[in-house]
């Protein structure tokens, strides 16, 4: 499957801005997409991505990732070196809790957690100043954070369960 994709990627100019690998069956990513320097836009849902893909960390203007439905358990402590990532979708990933990695991403704007095993969303979600976007459904949330509150710009918030 990763040769195919090599393959199809190889064949591609460098200068694209949105790369959709959706139900591809990828376990990794291939080396080659570090050279896609242009890319804002990944959507990698709907995969059997175990591990969150170092490779996207090489990509300095992706700006949104899709990452739902895969095996993620938890993100890479350096995923701020995505300085400019405005929205990251994990739905439906079995992460070992919040993934306090986040919170060092101090540009998200839409974050989405639907159906992951988050039991409690940590008190410094305020350090997402940003953040305008906020979605957990369907997750065993025994109680909002009071500093919720404390996020300015924080507009939209689904918690339906």
């Amino acid at each position: 499957m990763i040769q195919d994709l090599e393959r199809r990627l190889a064949q591609l100019d460098r200068n694209i801005r949105t790369l959709h690998l959706s139900h591809s069956q990828l376990e990794e990513l291939p080396e080659l997409i570090t050279e896609f320097q242009n890319v804002t836009r990944i959507d990698l849902g709907y995969n059997n991505l175990k591990n969150f893909p170092r490779q996207l960390l090489a990509l300095k203007n992706l700006r949104i990732i899709n990452l739902n439905r895969n095996k993620l358990e938890e993100l890479p402590e350096d995923l701020y070196l995505l300085d400019k990532l405005q929205r990251i979708e994990l739905n439906a990933n079995p992460l070992k809790g919040f993934p306090k990695e986040l919170l060092k991403c101090v540009n998200l704007r839409y974050l989405s957690l639907n159906r992951c095993l988050i039991v409690t969303i940590p008190e410094e979600i305020d350090q997402l100043q940003k953040l305008q976007h906020l979605h957990i459904q369907h997750i065993s949330l025994k109680a909002l954070p009071r500093n919720l509150a404390n996020i300015p710009n924080l507009s939209y918030l689904d918690i339906q369960s």
